[in-house]
Formats: structure tokens, sequence, C-alpha cells
């Protein structure tokens, strides 16, 4: 699994690249592929009851996702991509929990251009989000766990030319983990969220 998912990242990467820049006219682009990366803060936030006894109730990591998508035109985009979300802790008495938490995920991508440079985006679509769990808590057990999961953001994007521009978002992935868990069973259900920002490129 972890080289598969060093292969997807890779190909990602090599073919990262996009800007939402209109032309001059301020008609509609020629429909075209896109990619990038970006960089921001994550935030998982666990459930109460699944992480009774945790000394904190959200934890903060850096994350990273890389993304393509493909313009249908000026407003309507189809976006996939791969998100990090870095390796919390829910710390015990006993121990702690350490939660490796990534998603692939699919979305459509609505734009309202407010001129020829600059645009705001919502996205809505789903998320496979997956958290691998290690544990140092007596007689608790590593857990491995995938959930589907409802992704929305929204954001902006300012083109610095035709070929590339700055995108800044706010994206919620919806639920990871499928147990009720206590300190010693299980991966515990957690939310994550993130705000980024990054470059995007478009392919020509």
């Amino acid at each position: 699994m972890k080289t598969t998912k060093l292969v997807a990242v890779l190909a990602l990467a090599g073919l990262s690249s996009v800007a939402l820049a209109q032309n001059a006219q301020g008609s509609a682009p020629e429909a075209r592929a896109y990619g990038g990366f970006s960089l921001g803060g994550s935030s998982a936030s666990f459930d109460s009851s699944d992480f009774a006894g945790n000394t904190a109730t959200k934890k903060t990591k850096t994350g990273g996702k890389l993304f393509l998508g493909y313009d249908f035109n000026k407003n309507w985009a189809i976006e996939g991509g791969y998100v990090s979300f870095g390796k919390p802790t829910a710390d015990f008495a006993a121990g702690k929990r350490t939660l490796d938490q990534s998603s692939w995920y699919l979305a459509g991508k609505g734009t309202a251009p407010i001129n020829e440079k600059f645009g705001l985006f919502a996205k809505l679509g789903i998320s496979s989000n997956r958290t691998e769990m290690t544990t140092t808590v007596a007689g608790a057990s590593n857990a491995n766990e995938t959930k589907a999961g409802a992704l929305f953001g929204i954001g902006a994007e300012y083109a610095f030319s035709d070929r590339v521009g700055l995108v800044g978002e706010l994206e919620s992935y919806g639920n990871f983990g499928k147990n009720a868990a206590t300190a010693t069973t299980g991966a515990g259900r957690t939310k994550e969220a993130m705000g980024s920002i990054g470059l995007s490129f478009k392919f020509f």
C-alpha cells in the first residue's frame, strides 16, 4: 500500500498544473486540463465517546495536497486528488494513538469569475478516507480503516498568467474511522478539515 501511494503521488506530481484565467475579452477559455499542489494546516477533531480520556479534542498538523482537474469552461470543472493530513495524536494516561490520515477525492467544481484574473469557487464531491492507527496503549491493537466521506470546499483563485495561478481554499473531508472505539480498540472516529494555499498550472 505504501508503494502504491508513492507511485500515485509521484504520478500526480509529474502531471501537476492549473490556473483559472480568462482571455482579455472575458469570454470562456477553451476546455483544458490542469493540476497543482498546495500546503496548509489540517485539523483533526476527535469523537468524544471514541476518545474518552484524550487530553485534546482537536489536533492541528501540516497537510498537503496534489490535484488534477479538467475545466469544461470558465464556470465548471471536475477535479480529483490525494490529500495527506499528517499524523495527529490522541494522548491518554496509558499511552497514545497516532492517526496517519489521508484521502483520495473526486469533486465537481463551480467557479464564479469576478474579473479576468480572480474567481471564487466551491467544490462538492466524495472522498475515500483512510486511517492507519498505531498505538502505545497497553493491550491495544493497531488498526487500518477506510471510510467514504463527503467533500465540501470553498476557495479563491488568482491568475498570475494564462498558465500559472495561486489557489487558496478551505475544505472539509468528513468522517474518518469506522469503530466506536475505546482507548484499546479500533482507530476511532475523527473529522478532518484543511485550509491550504498552493499553485496551479494549465496544461496546453
